[in-house]
């Protein structure tokens, strides 16, 4: 929901037009580009995609928290690649990590991932603007609340998945 809403938070906020956003979201774009062409492999092979995921949920719900204190162009630009950055570690990691723990049926697991990221790109534009309806912030509230209940999800997944290697 964060890029159906972003253009009139950012109006209402600060008063950015489509030009200052565009600018926005290709230094984001950017930034992200960066982190994935280069920044999680090297990150996975250092901490683990455990750790990485981790670290990208936790930058999305950091990016998410700046977002709702955007005064200008530069805050919006640096607050919403934080959170570009946070989320641009995630998406390989989560794949790598979900690949490297299946034991068959790759094709099935990474497809599950697909299509839970199509459900996300479905769901949020119309979510997003209903949020963003009864509260300005409350898209970026929420987006706040599902990265911290992602990262519960990631614990206990974790906890159970040692759990079974400890008992196999």
């Amino acid at each position: 929901g964060l890029e159906a809403t972003f253009a009139y938070f950012a109006y209402d906020r600060a008063g950015l037009g489509t030009v200052e956003l565009g600018y926005i979201f290709m230094i984001m774009g950017l930034a992200g580009a960066i982190v994935q062409g280069g920044l999680v492999g090297q990150m996975t092979k250092r901490l683990g995609e455990g750790k990485v995921i981790q670290i990208g949920i936790i930058g999305s719900a950091v990016g998410f928290t700046l977002i709702l204190f955007v005064q200008d162009f530069l805050t919006a630009a640096i607050f919403l690649t934080v959170f570009g950055l946070g989320n641009g570690l995630i998406r390989p990691s989560v794949s790598s990590l979900l690949t490297k723990k299946a034991t068959s049926g790759y094709g099935q697991v990474t497809g599950l991932l697909s299509s839970f990221d199509s459900l996300g790109r479905i769901i949020g534009p119309p979510l997003g603007g209903m949020l963003y309806g009864i509260a300005i912030f409350m898209p970026y509230v929420s987006g706040i609340i599902l990265s911290v209940l992602a990262l519960g999800i990631y614990y206990l997944y974790m906890n159970r998945t040692n759990a079974l290697e400890g008992h196999a």
